[in-house]
């Protein structure tokens, strides 16, 4: 009984600093099969567009096509990072978005005589950024959508 009360008296002092540990940012949570190589964005801030067939925003909404914004550093990766790189094909993604648009450009040829090819650049179109996600390692069979 005494072993019970200490491990109970543990817990409850360890409980917060356990939580803090896994304090996530926050966004829209979000799900989808990687159909095709994320696009490069060219000009600063430097990252990568994955597009999303199906996109799943809730359970409610049917799925749609979706593209969202990756920026190295920004985001937080969980799982298979080491082996999957983000926006590789085939391969399953979870996390959560905030829905500002990305902030992905191309370099624009017309302004490249100019000077500065990315003064304005071509923005790249993604329904947000990611906040957070998660990988699965790639699959090697076709899906049927």
């Amino acid at each position: 009984m005494k072993m019970f009360r200490e491990m109970l008296l543990l817990g409850t002092l360890l409980f917060p600093i356990a939580t803090l540990a896994f304090d996530l940012p926050s966004g829209l949570p979000f799900g989808g099969y990687v159909v095709s190589a994320a696009i490069p964005c060219g000009c600063p801030p430097f990252g990568m567009v994955i597009n999303y067939k199906p996109f799943f925003t809730n359970s409610i909404t049917p799925p749609i096509f979706g593209s969202l914004y990756y920026a190295p550093g920004q985001a937080m990766l969980f799982a298979y990072f080491g082996f999957v790189a983000p926006g590789t094909p085939s391969t399953w993604n979870l996390g959560a978005y905030t829905p500002d648009g990305g902030q992905c450009q191309q370099p624009d040829p017309a302004t490249a005589a100019e000077g500065d090819p990315c003064e304005p650049g071509i923005p790249v179109p993604a329904l947000g950024t990611i906040r957070y996600m998660g990988t699965s390692l790639p699959s090697f069979h076709v899906l049927p959508i």
